[in-house]
Formats: structure tokens, sequence, C-alpha cells
């Protein structure tokens, strides 16, 4: 290697700065001659080439493949299949720039440079630019720095490009060291946005940060967070990759990463790059995102397409704008319907992708663009390289026509157009902004007239060109505002495209821009659903269900299994199982905990209201029985119901009924759940005590008027009863305050939450239920003895008074409620029974009360039906028996007149024509008495006539205070219809040892006689005619009697008006 240096120094050393001296021993350093494959690119010249102009402009375009780079068909290469469309858009901006009318005062021109897409060729390739003009400030016919540099005698003002970030940092970093402007088309690397690294440096792309960042974006928003990602080790792929990593860490939402493949740009072996790919098929992974510098991309992607189509079709590939010169069907139209042209780039087979590129516009402009062939480029074969690594021939129209042999057939030509502008839309408006902010920059300059102004390419104008560009702000491509960031980039806004093979066309999947609250917007939903269709998740694991939260894999933040929250849990940050609070449960998503609903019996409770209106019936009944008892209080009926007990009864009831109004409408409370506890035992007991004494009063009674008439009857007052009754209620007040004292009521609070405690606050049990499906009022924790303790007495009551109720039996029937009080106790029985399993079933239950209430309800209207009402329907629809005859009769079911209609029609159904009475006589009949053992034991004793018991039984039947009527009874036949002994009679009771016999008789023994005038041989007359009795004393009895006489019954059972049972 030899070095030539060829340097005329005729400067003086004053003027020497210590830039100037570094940028001097830069410049020697590198006018090495290097071999000729090295420098040119595979031997093609690397001279730039010059587009004559005023004032220049640095251009730097990869028109050739760097050497270092071996591609499968050196004819298919990306770059040069991008670059030279690179360049032919800035040398058509450039063209209408200056063909504007008073827009600059000079023609811009170009230096073209070949970066060749290799960093080290782009840096030597700038110190050739470099060198081609006077660096120190003044211009010399002697200046040539570097060896086979071309001089340049205009002015240098800025640099349009380079393309790709690699090269574009190498030369922004020599760049800089002479304040040269510098406007990349294609740059998107992140470092380039460090203004105090790159002071000069802008872009027409936004920064591949804000590309990941909408990357993100969409993983997220649609759930593909579980990826591979497909990058390189060159400079653009390393810092894609940091860039990458950062923007997942800072996402709620973890985007992992499976597989991660590292391509090298220059492998080591064949077959690398697709040995590497194959990993990919192994992931779990549904989603590939690829940030590749474009040649390493290039290659990755006829990998894939190598595949089987379910292989390949099996992800969801996503690509940035990187990736723009290795689609070649991004136009609709590709390809066309020749096979043997769309066979050679047949892109479609690759199914699913999404490109994310800067924000689009389809303006007419755009689709006007078409590439320029007839532009002289001198010695330069880049255009004819270029149409035949694209089109394979030479399109018409190209002049000067390079080889004519090579010229396109019409199929070709149609083909090739399509080729050569079908992608213009990806790159055409950011190459023509770069052009454009330069002029911009240059016309404000222009148009500012300040001292610097002038573009003579010093530092100092520089340094002004440098100032308009950071706050240029114009009209650029497709008349769409352009204006730089803070950072010196374009606008953070992408347009997202999704591709569809089977129609093989690009539509807009959304738009992105950084700026907007929603990000993501426009969004085709119909592309959307294309797409999710495809491909609707990508993830590691299955999603957790709702109440259930991940437990994620050792050393990964994708991976997990799922466990499931309790019924009270909540899920935070989807990983952790978090305890409500008692009281509140998770919501229906399980991200928070909300209040549980509280429940407690009240007058809003529809059960509450039907009870309240259950009792106000009741009382209404209530009030009404008790008028109608008070307003007959002198009748026998009511007399004999014993007044004061009946009194002390409808108190009870009364409280009975009221209770379900205390115990339901104000809510759970200290005064409710004690009166709770209290009303059961308390109304139970007022009732039982009353129905206690009276009956216990009946039967001391009734005895002692069986052992002797004239016994002393004690505590049968009315003030007697009374106080028992009073001593009653008092020892069952004092019971239930004794147990109250102990057992203190109060009120639960039942609280929903993971695990069952209790605890006890000043007058309130706070109790925490499991699975509890509401919170809740209570009086009741537990089954205590508050509950039961005050029914006791009751109970003993009850069993009493079934007692005494069996004892009196058989006493008359006014007093006789043995029947009646059976039947009460039995249903107050099964009442006790039902209650205490209802309050069992319900317990810890809000409607806890509602057993309590119905059997207050229940038990009260037993006791009045049965033992209430039956006296007021005697007094309000059967007055005749409401009579002291009618009080004092033994039959149990019916009077003694009902008994003579029954005997009509069992005994005699077949008779002619029955016995009957008219009123005049029923009423005179009222008298008749019911004859028992013992006062047929007193008429047997005291008896001076020797009238059999039959005769004195007939003599009784109408045992009447009034006057003598004008008829006689006749005893027809009298026969004895049952004789029994009298049972717990003595002998001394009878005045003979002889046993008495109960005897019965039929009124139709007797017929109506006239009454005799001679009375005093009475008795002799009925004992010597059989068929005559006379009843004495009778009252007088104005009544027809009409007896049929049957014939055919000797026993005498065909006519009958009454009967009457002697014991």
């Amino acid at each position: 290697m030899r070095i030539n240096l060829t340097m005329s120094v005729s400067m003086s050393l004053n003027g020497l700065f210590m830039m100037d001296l570094v940028v001097l021993v830069l410049v020697v350093v590198n006018s090495f001659q290097y071999n000729g494959d090295r420098i040119g690119c595979e031997g093609i010249n690397a001279d730039p080439f010059i587009y004559e102009g005023q004032v220049m402009l640095g251009v730097f375009v990869p028109i050739n493949e760097s050497p270092s780079f071996k591609p499968a068909s050196v004819n298919n290469t990306v770059v040069r299949k991008l670059g030279f469309k690179f360049l032919e858009a800035i040398l058509s901006t450039l063209d209408k720039v200056n063909q504007r009318k008073n827009y600059l005062d000079y023609r811009l021109g170009a230096i073209v440079y070949d970066t060749c897409h290799d960093a080290e060729i782009a840096v030597r390739q700038s110190l050739k630019f470099i060198g081609s003009y006077n660096p120190f400030g003044y211009q010399s016919d002697s200046t040539c720095l570097i060896r086979n540099s071309v001089k340049v005698n205009t002015p240098v003002m800025a640099v349009v490009g380079p393309a790709f970030s690699g090269v574009s940092i190498e030369v922004a970093s020599l760049l800089k060291l002479f304040s040269v402007p510098q406007v990349s088309y294609y740059a998107s690397n992140e470092k380039l946005s460090n203004l105090k690294r790159f002071p000069t440096f802008f872009r027409t792309v936004p920064s591949i940060n804000e590309t990941v960042a909408a990357i993100v974006l969409i993983l997220q928003r649609y759930h593909w967070t579980y990826i591979n990602l497909i990058t390189d080790d060159s400079e653009y792929g390393e810092s894609t990759y940091g860039v990458l990593f950062e923007q997942l860490s800072g996402t709620e939402e973890h985007v992992c990463i499976d597989v991660t493949v590292f391509l090298r740009e220059s492998p080591s072996e064949p077959g690398e790059v697709n040995s590497r790919m194959l990993k990919l098929t192994e992931s779990r992974a549904r989603v590939n995102v690829l940030l590749c510098s474009v040649n390493l991309a290039s290659e990755a992607l006829e990998v894939v397409r190598s595949w089987d189509e379910g292989l390949r079709n099996r992800f969801l590939w996503i690509f940035t704008n990187m990736l723009v010169g290795s689609l070649p069907f991004l136009h609709p139209t590709y390809p066309v319907d020749s096979s043997d042209y769309s066979r050679q780039y047949n892109f479609p087979i690759i199914a699913h992708i999404l490109l994310i590129v800067p924000k689009t516009t389809n303006s007419e402009e755009i689709s006007q663009y078409r590439l320029r062939l007839d532009r002289p480029y001198g010695k330069k074969t880049w255009r004819e390289s270029f149409l035949m690594s694209t089109c394979n021939c030479i399109p018409n129209g190209t002049q000067p026509v390079w080889n004519a042999s090579l010229l396109c057939t019409e199929e070709q030509q149609k083909w090739c157009t399509e080729q050569l502008n079908g992608n213009s839309l990806f790159y055409v408006p950011n190459t023509v902004n770069s052009v454009l902010a330069v002029s911009e920059a240059l016309k404000k300059m222009q148009d500012a007239g300040c001292h610097h102004c002038e573009p003579d390419g010093s530092e100092e104008s520089r340094a002004t060109l440098l100032s308009f560009l950071r706050n240029s702000s114009f009209n650029g491509f497709g008349n769409e505002t352009f204006q730089f960031t803070e950072n010196g980039g374009a606008q953070p806004e992408f347009t997202v495209l999704a591709y569809f093979h089977e129609e093989n066309v690009w539509s807009v999947f959304a738009e992105y821009d950084a700026h907007r609250t929603d990000r993501l917007y426009d969004i085709n939903e119909s592309t959307v659903r294309h797409v999710l269709q495809a491909h609707p998740h990508s993830f590691c694991s299955d999603p957790c269900s709702v109440g259930q939260a991940k437990q994620f894999l050792p050393h990964s933040a994708c991976c997990w299994d799922c466990k499931n929250c309790s019924k009270f849990q909540i899920v935070i940050n989807a990983t952790e199982c978090f305890d409500c609070s008692p009281g509140f449960a998770p919501n229906s998503d399980s991200t928070s905990c909300d209040p549980v609903s509280l429940e407690y019996m009240s007058a809003a409770k529809n059960e509450a209201v039907a009870f309240v209106i259950l009792s106000s019936i009741a009382i209404s009944l209530w009030c009404l029985t008790f008028g109608i008892y008070v307003k007959n209080w002198n009748t026998p009926v009511i007399k004999a119901s014993g007044r004061e007990t009946t009194m002390v009864l409808f108190v009870g009831t009364l409280i009975a009924y009221c209770s379900p109004i205390i115990l339901l409408t104000p809510g759970p409370s200290i005064a409710v759940c004690s009166w709770a506890a209290i009303s059961p035992g308390l109304c139970s007991v007022i009732c039982y005590a009353a129905i206690y004494v009276r009956i216990n009063r009946i039967d001391r009674v009734f005895q002692l008027n069986n052992i002797s008439a004239n016994a002393p009857k004690k505590f049968i007052s009315p003030k007697s009863q009374l106080l028992f009754m009073g001593i009653i209620c008092a020892t069952e007040v004092i019971l239930l305050a004794v147990t109250l004292s102990v057992w203190r009521p109060v009120v639960t609070w039942m609280f929903a939450g993971p695990k069952s405690y209790s605890f006890r606050e000043a007058n309130r049990i706070m109790m925490v239920v499991e699975n509890l499906d509401y919170n809740r009022i209570i009086c009741f924790s537990t089954m205590s003895l508050p509950q039961f303790s005050g029914m006791f007495l009751p109970i003993c009551l009850m069993f009493f008074s079934l007692f005494h109720a069996y004892k009196i039996r058989k006493v008359p029937y006014g007093y006789n409620e043995a029947r009646s009080l059976g039947l009460v106790n039995y249903v107050n029985a099964i009442l006790i029974a039902l209650v205490v399993i209802l309050i069992t079933f319900v317990q810890l239950q809000y409607i806890e009360l509602l057993p309590l209430s119905g059997f207050l309800l229940t038990m009260a209207t037993n006791l009045l039906v049965v033992l209430v009402w039956p006296k007021i329907y005697t007094v309000l629809f059967r007055p005749e028996i409401n009579t002291n005859a009618g009080v004092l009769q033994r039959h149990r079911t019916h009077s003694q007149l009902e008994t003579i209609l029954l005997l009509n029609e069992f005994e005699e159904p077949n008779s002619g024509r029955p016995f009957t009475m008219n009123d005049s006589l029923r009423h005179s009949m009222q008298g008749l008495q019911e004859l028992t053992t013992t006062v047929l034991s007193r008429l047997a004793n005291e008896s001076d006539d020797n009238l059999s018991v039959r005769e004195r039984a007939a003599s009784l039947a109408c045992n009447c205070t009034g006057s003598r009527t004008d008829v006689e009874y006749r005893l027809k036949s009298v026969r004895r219809y049952r004789s029994e002994e009298f049972p717990g009679i003595t002998d001394n009771e009878r005045g003979r040892k002889s046993k008495g016999k109960a005897v019965s008789f039929r009124m139709q023994d007797f017929e109506p006689i006239q009454r005799s005038q001679d009375t005093s041989g009475r008795s002799s007359s009925m004992l010597s005619d059989e068929n005559a009795i006379t009843p004495p004393s009778c009252e007088r009895v104005n009544a027809d009697i009409s007896i049929l006489e049957n014939e055919s019954d000797p026993c005498g059972f065909d006519a009958e008006t009454a009967t009457r049972t002697i014991f």
C-alpha cells in the first residue's frame, strides 16, 4: 500500500485552528489508495456524479451493494432496487425546485456519492466530499486534499442522505465537525435523535423509537403478548433491540419475547440464516417482529419463502419501513397476469403481514409520479444496472440506450412499469421532503438578507442554514405541512397496513399519532377482523378466567399457571389474590371490592308488609269481637265463659297481634331483639293463664257440687281469679327478666368475608361469615336459651289445662270446654314444634323473625276462633241457646231442641208424620232441665212419696215455676231406654244400699189429656193408670201437639218430640 500525498500548503499558519488540524490529519490518514474492488464497489467507478448547479448539495445514496454482502442473487439485491429510486426522487425534486419562478436566485445542484450501503465506504466518500472543496473557508485551484477527488468550485451548503441508519451515523459523526447540515430521508436509528452527539443531523422519517412504540401499542391492543423477534448485529439492529426492550419494560400488560433470532452480517457458514430462522417454528408465539437492517431482512424473508405454506402462514409478520425495498408486492396491482414474471417475484406466499410505515398520503402527486428514464448519467451505469436488476430488460424511453438488444417487450414493458413506480408511496414523500427542507431553509436565508445569509459555503453560512432548518415549517409532499421535531426528526405519525394475500392488496389497518390521546385511530374494523380471524391472539399461556391470578413460571413474564382466588378475593396486578374487607366482595371482573348489599327486616320488605296487613286485619277482627263481647256482657253464655279470664285472654291475643308490627317494621335494634325474646312467652303465658285459671275454677266448682251442694267454695271469686292470673304472669316476667339479665339481647351484624370469625362490640356482635351471599342484621346468632326459656311456663300451663279439661268433660254445655281446649292445645303444640323447626331453618337469615311473628298471629287466632268465637256465634245467631237452660244443658254437641230434630231424622225415618212443637210450646219448655246422677240421688233420698224413679223423672221433665197448664200428660208407654250404675255415688248418698239406675224416657211416652178436677188422688191415679202421668208445676203451654202413632213398632220409637237422658 502506497501513500500518495499531493498537498499544497499555501495558507498562513496563524489562521490554523485546532479543528482544522484535526481535519487535516483525518484527510491525510484516509488518503490511502485502496484496491479498486474495495473503493469502487465491485469495480464500479466510485467517483461522484455531478448534477450541475450554482449551490451544491451533497447527496449520499446506496446505488450498489456493500462488497461484504453476498446475496443469493446479485440481480435481486434490495439496494439496487431502492437506491436508484432514492436518487431519482432527489434529482426530480431538484428539477422542480429549480423550475419554480421567483424562488431561489440560483440553481441547486448535487454531488452524488454511492455509499454502497457500507459505513466504511460512506465515511471515505464523506472525506472525498470534504476534500472536494476548501474546508478552511476559501477556494484555490490547487486545493485537492485527497487523490482522485473531484474539485468543486461552487459552494456546498448541506448534505442529503445517507439512506440507512448505520451509514448515516458514521457520516453524521464526521460532518458535524464542519457544521454541515445533514438531512436523511430514511435513517431512523434512535441514536441520531441525540442533539449533543449529532447537532447538525435532521431526518424526514420518525425515530425507530416511535416506530417501536407503535408496534408495542398494537401488540397490547390486540393481545399479541407473546412474540418472536428477528434482529441482527448491525448498528440498527442492536439499537432497535434495546429500544424494544425499553418499551416493553414500561408497559402495564407484559409483552414477552419467546425466541430471539440474531442474524449476523457476515455469516460463518452457508445456511446459517436458515438454521437460525427455523428456531421460530419451535415457539408457541404466533407473531414475529422483524427489526433488522435492510440486507439481512431481505435474506430472512427469502428463507421464509422456502418454508412450507402451513408453516409460513402460521405466523403474523410485523415489519417496519426498513423492509419496503424487500416487498416488491406493495403496489396493489402487483403482480401482473404474466406467470413468467410473477413467479420470479412471488412474494404473496407470505400471507399475513402488518407493515408500519411513516404516514402515507394518497395524493394526486403520488399517482402521477414516474421515474425519469431519460436523465443522462454520463459514464455512470447506475440506471442500466437498476433496470436490469429490476426488470431484466431496458424499458422503452430510456435515453441513451445502453444496449438495444436488451429493450423490453410489450409484456415486459407493462410489468416493468409497475415495478419501477409501484411502491413510490412508501419512499417518495420522505425523500422529496428532505430536499424541500433544505431548499425552504435556503429560501428563508435568501429572504432574510442577513450578513451571513449568502450561500457561499462558509462555516457561518452553514450555521445560519442550520438555524433556519431547525425552525423550518413548510408545505411538503402532497401539500402536507411538514415540521421537524425538537430532536430533528419527523412527527411520530404512522400508517399501519395489512396485507390481504387472497386479493393481493394492502389495506389500511389503522393510523397512529403519538401526540393524540387515542394514539391508534381511524381503525378499519373490517381489516382488523380479517387479521384477527387468522391470529386472534398470541400468548404463552391461556388467559386466566375472571377471579384467577397468574403464577408466573420461573424466568418468564409471559408464561404462567392460573390459580383460583377465593370468593372474597380480588386480583391485583393479575398476579395476586387480595382479600376484600369484611362486608365487601369482588365486582364482576374481580378487580375491585364493592360493598355487599345489606339486608335486614324492615317496613320496606315485602314480607314485613304482608305481616303488617295480616296483623291489621287480625286487630280489626279482635276489636269487633271485643265489642260484641262487651256489649253482651250480662248474657248467660258470656257469663258462663268467665268474663274476667276472657278479658285477660283478650289482652294476650291483642299483644300477640301487635307483636309482628313491633318486630318487623322498625328494623333490628336492642328493643326489637328484646321483644323478640319476650313476646312468645309473655303472650302465651297471658293467654294460658286465663285458660288455666278458668278451667281450674270450673273443675273445682263442679267437683265441690258433686261432693256436697253446701260445701264451701274457696277462691272462685273474680278477684281470686285475677290474683291467680297475676301471679302466673308475674312469674313469667321474673323468669324473662332473669334470663335477659344473664343473656342480654344484642344485635348481630353479619358480614361476608374470606374466613369466619366474630367479635363483640358495645351492643352488637360482629360476625364475619365465609361464603355469605349478602350482609345482614339479625337478632339471634345462635339458638340460645332466651329464645325458649319464656315458653317453659306456657307449656306447663298447657298440660295442666289439658288435665283439668279432661276432668270437666261432663259439666254442662255452657261450662264445658274440654273439646275446644283440646283442639286449641293440639294446634298450639303443632305451632310450637313448627316454629322451632322454622327458626332453625332460617337461622342467621334476615327473615328469622317471620316464623316468630307467624306463631304469634296463628296462636292468638287459634285461641279466639276456638274459645271466644263460639260464644259470639251463640250470642249473634243462636239467641235461643243463650239462656240458663242452654248454658246448663249437658249434651255436648246439640241443644235439647236440636236433639228432637235429630231423633226425628234418625230414629223415625219412615214415620208418616213426626212429632212437632209450635213456638209457644218451645218457649214454654225452656225450663226443661237435664237430670244428673246427683240430682237423681237427691230425689231418691229426699222424696216422701213412693213414686218410682221413672215417675219422679217424668214429674221433673217439665220442672217449671209458672202456673199449671190446662193440659195434662198421660203416660202412654214408658220404657227403659238405657240403664247403668250411678258412678261415684255412695250408699249413704242414695239413702239405701240398692243401686240406682239411670233411665231414659221419651216425651212421646206422654200424651196430652184434659186436667182432672180432682187432683188429690194424683199420685194414686198415676200409679193406677199406667198410661197417665201428670207433670207437676208446669207453665201454661199453649201448643198443639200432633202425635203420630206408630202401630208397627211396639217399642214406641215412631212418634217423638224430645228426649231426656238421665244419668
